[in-house]
């Protein structure tokens, strides 16, 4: 077989797969629970502007339909609106993916020599979210945790209704104090013996910082 109908092959194959992970994903999503016409709005939105919401995004439809419709536009390059900016999807996606290509980059490398996240919280404090990280000691002193820190901070408010990012740190993890003085988090408070680890009782220090 020449390279070129390898090529030929793996490109149409890579469209089937495609094509059939939307579908998947579409129908997941149309399964979940909420209307998403009352998120675009609002829950105090009047009744008929959700119904016209409805209207304009085909929700009254069948589902085979709704995909129908969304199809046509995704392969014209109209995503539709944001149900979070309330922008076009394509706008969205010119605007985050190069932070978005750096925080998978990032990413990948953290995954192999440590780890990051952070964890949404709920209720009253809804709007914050905890950070933490790890690194394996052999790669200490290179950046690389101030450069993940950078990427997963600026992603978490970008992507998520968040005001506050925040990290406790052991009182004798000076190199992770550094990281988050780097990154440009601030020390709030010194949480006296707030916390026990292998039978030691240490303070802690809270480092937060804002979205801009």
């Amino acid at each position: 077989m020449s390279m070129g109908r390898f090529l030929l092959r793996r490109i149409l194959h890579s469209v089937y797969v495609l094509l059939g992970l939307s579908i998947v994903i579409f129908i997941i999503a149309r399964l979940m629970p909420g209307d998403p016409a009352r998120m675009a709005v609002g829950a105090r939105a009047p009744q008929f502007v959700v119904d016209r919401i409805r209207e304009q995004m085909h929700l009254n439809d069948p589902i085979y339909l709704q995909y129908a419709y969304w199809l046509r536009d995704a392969v014209q390059g109209d995503f539709g609106l944001s149900l979070v900016t309330q922008r076009p999807v394509i706008t969205d996606i010119k605007e985050f993916l190069p932070a978005s290509l750096e925080l998978v980059f990032i990413a990948g490398i953290m995954a192999a020599v440590g780890g990051i996240g952070f964890e949404l919280q709920e209720d009253v404090f809804r709007r914050s979210a905890a950070l933490g990280f790890w690194l394996g000691e052999p790669y200490w002193g290179r950046g690389i945790t101030t450069a993940a820190v950078k990427a997963v901070t600026a992603h978490a408010f970008a992507a998520f209704d968040l005001c506050r990012l925040f990290a406790h740190v052991y009182e004798r993890n000076a190199a992770s104090m550094r990281v988050l003085e780097k990154a440009g988090y601030m020390c709030e408070a010194r949480l006296r013996r707030a916390a026990t680890k292998d039978g030691r009782t240490f303070d802690l220090y809270l480092y937060s910082m804002l979205k801009p």
